[in-house]
């Protein structure tokens, strides 16, 4: 048995168009074979009785201006549509039915009507309830779109598929940790200051100075987080790296989403980044994550040459 598509467009859609394929051929019937796109622009005439501008049509049928300009050529071509300027503003388009299209307009006339009326006798039979239903969903799409539901799934999915590891945990830490600060530094710049703490970066970790976590995806390592504790009270995030090839699936954010919360365990109440303008998308995440603007460091703190965005978020 062949397994349905789950896919809901995919599903109305393919409803959408036996409903249409069966509705024309009563229109074929009367011998009439138009597209059915233009039988909206009819009925519209019918219902508005004026001319109407290319604007109105769309904003009537929620479509596009271009789709409108297309089908309202097409049919100004079969002689069923006439045009004139507006009196008011010469470059407004208004257009409106042909004496052809009036024609046409009242033989089809019993035929939308019928069409009409069969539809809301089969949902009155078969589900009473579409068309508030179909309300609902056009209106929690005005509150989030579809995009923005596609994405947050798909963030969830990523965020799924990245594990972290611990320094401790890979055997070749330091090696990935310089390769990583190696192409951080060819990509962007050098902070010679960071240097002496990602040299020394097993050291720190066992004194419990220091933390440095491994995002894998894929069984690959590719990224990276390295946090520092500067006192009881504030830890910072001195860096961050993930491969270019793989941005974009969320591994920085579950890098960083752990990071906090190892933070928050080691007792910190607050973790501190400092940023350049250069890094854009850096600057992003933490915005994202609900840092803030620091006016000054932590005493604790160290102030490194070129960075002069500071941020901070409490974790505790």
């Amino acid at each position: 048995m062949t397994p349905k598509i789950k896919n809901l467009h995919h599903r109305m859609r393919h409803l959408a168009d036996y409903l249409v394929e069966e509705e024309m051929r009563v229109y074929a019937e009367l011998g009439i074979d138009i597209p059915y796109r233009w039988h909206s622009i009819l009925q519209i005439f019918r219902d508005y009785k004026r001319f109407l501008s290319v604007t109105e049509l769309a904003e009537i049928q929620n479509k596009t201006h271009p789709d409108v300009v297309y089908t309202i050529n097409q049919m100004v071509q079969k002689d069923l549509i006439i045009e004139q300027n507006d009196r008011h503003d010469k470059r407004k388009r208004l257009v409106g039915p042909s004496e052809s299209a009036k024609d046409l307009i009242s033989v089809l006339e019993k035929s939308w009507h019928s069409a009409e009326e069969a539809t809301n006798k089969w949902l009155s039979e078969v589900s009473p309830e579409l068309w508030l239903n179909i309300d609902s969903l056009e209106n929690s799409l005005s509150q989030k779109s579809f995009y923005s539901r596609i994405k947050k799934e798909k963030k969830q999915s990523d965020l799924r598929s990245v594990s972290i590891n611990t320094f401790n945990g890979l055997p070749d830490a330091d090696i990935r940790l310089q390769n990583f600060w190696a192409q951080f530094k060819t990509k962007y710049f050098n902070v010679p200051e960071l240097s002496k703490y990602l040299d020394n970066a097993r050291h720190l970790i066992n004194k419990g100075e220091a933390e440095v976590f491994f995002a894998k995806l894929n069984n690959e390592i590719e990224g990276c987080i390295f946090l520092l504790r500067r006192s009881f009270t504030y830890c910072e995030i001195i860096f961050i790296w993930v491969n270019e090839l793989h941005r974009r699936k969320y591994i920085a954010t579950k890098l960083l989403t752990h990071t906090l919360t190892e933070a928050g365990r080691m007792g910190a109440k607050s973790v501190f980044v400092q940023l350049s303008h250069k890094l854009v998308a850096l600057n992003a995440l933490y915005y994202q994550h609900g840092f803030t603007t620091l006016d000054q460091l932590p005493k604790s703190g160290e102030e490194y040459l070129g960075l002069n965005i500071k941020l901070l978020k409490e974790v505790n």
